[in-house]
C-alpha cells in the first residue's frame, strides 16, 4: 500500500525463461466519486498508461470490476492491426492472499464478440 493506493508490480521470477517485462498497476477507491479507480502500465505492449474505473462487484465484496477507457490497439509484435478496442478487468480474491484478474476485450471489428484477453493469477508475497 502507498497511502490509499494498492500498488502491484509484476515481473518474471528470477531464472524464468520469460522475456523481461514490468507491469505496474494501482487500485484505489475514490470516496468522493464512490467508485474504484485503476491504472496500469505494461512494458510488453505499445500502449500508453491505461486508466479504468468502476464499481464493486454486485453482491460480492471480494470482486472489483473496472472498465478501461477505449483505445487503439496496435497488435502484438509484427501483427500490427491498429483497431479500436474496449476492455474491462475483473479482480477477485479467491482465497486470502490469492487473487485472480481477468481482462476481457471487444474489438471494433463488427462482431460484438467479447473474449478473454489476459488472465493473471497469483499469490501475494508477505
Amino acid at each position: 500500500m502507498i497511502g490509499p493506493f494498492l500498488q502491484e508490480v509484476m515481473h518474471p521470477a528470477p531464472g524464468s525463461n520469460s522475456p523481461e517485462f514490468r507491469r505496474i498497476d494501482y487500485l484505489t477507491f475514490d470516496r468522493v466519486e464512490a467508485r474504484w479507480k485503476y491504472v496500469s502500465m505494461d512494458t510488453r505492449f505499445p500502449v500508453s498508461i491505461m486508466p479504468a474505473s468502476g464499481s464493486a462487484g454486485e453482491g460480492d465484496a471480494r470482486k472489483v470490476s473496472v472498465h478501461f477507457e477505449p483505445q487503439a490497439f496496435v497488435g502484438f509484435g509484427n501483427a500490427v492491426e491498429g483497431r479500436f478496442m474496449m476492455s474491462d478487468l475483473e479482480i477477485s480474491q479467491t482465497s486470502p492472499g490469492h487473487e485472480l484478474k481477468l481482462q476481457h476485450v471487444s474489438m471494433a471489428d463488427g462482431s460484438g464478440a467479447r473474449w478473454k484477453f489476459v488472465t493473471y493469477e497469483y499469490t501475494r508475497r508477505q
